[in-house]
């Protein structure tokens, strides 16, 4: 799964049960409830809301690459 830095760091912080706060930390514009990044992440492993997304997504799976990069 190719995602972009962001989308990985919001991925491994949903995946270690931290808070939006505590994930905030790590990124340059702040997660919100309804942010398209997660509908991104939801999209892009085929699944309809967080909870699913953490039961589905393998981090051992994930490449990182630069956004422009990242077909749709």
């Amino acid at each position: 799964m190719y995602l972009t830095k962001e989308e990985l760091i919001i991925l491994q912080g949903l995946k270690n049960n931290l808070t939006f706060a505590e994930i905030n930390k790590n990124l340059s514009k702040p997660i919100r409830t309804c942010d398209p990044r997660i509908d991104s992440l939801c999209q892009k492993y085929g699944v309809a809301d967080r909870q699913e997304l953490v039961n589905k997504a393998d981090l051992e799976k994930v490449s990182v690459t630069d956004i422009e990069e990242i077909s749709y």
